[in-house]
C-alpha cells in the first residue's frame, strides 16, 4: 500500500524548522491550560480560552506532521529528504 501526503513544495528543512516551532507551540499551550487549571480562584474562566489554544495548537502541529510526511519517502528502507 502506498500512501501520498501532499506538501506545499517546501523544503525538508522548511518543513521541519515549521514542525519544530510547532511542536513548541504545542508545549506552551499544553503548559498553559495546566497552569490555568491550577488557578486558584479563576480557573473556570481561564481554561476555556486556553484548551482553545491547546486545540488550535495541536491541529497545527498535527498538519504540520503529515506535511512532514509528505516530504519524506521511504525507498528500499532507506528515508529519502530530496
Amino acid at each position: 500500500m502506498h500512501v501520498q501526503f501532499l506538501h506545499g513544495g517546501r523544503s525538508f528543512q522548511e518543513v521541519q524548522q515549521n514542525l519544530n516551532s510547532r511542536a513548541a507551540d504545542l508545549s506552551q499551550a499544553t503548559t498553559d491550560v495546566v497552569t490555568a487549571a491550577s488557578a486558584p480562584d479563576d480557573a473556570h474562566r481561564r481554561v476555556a480560552p486556553a484548551s482553545g489554544r491547546f486545540s488550535r495548537s495541536y491541529e497545527d502541529f498535527i498538519d504540520s506532521g503529515l506535511e512532514m510526511a509528505g516530504v519524506t519517502q521511504v525507498v528500499n528502507g532507506v528515508i529519502d529528504t530530496n
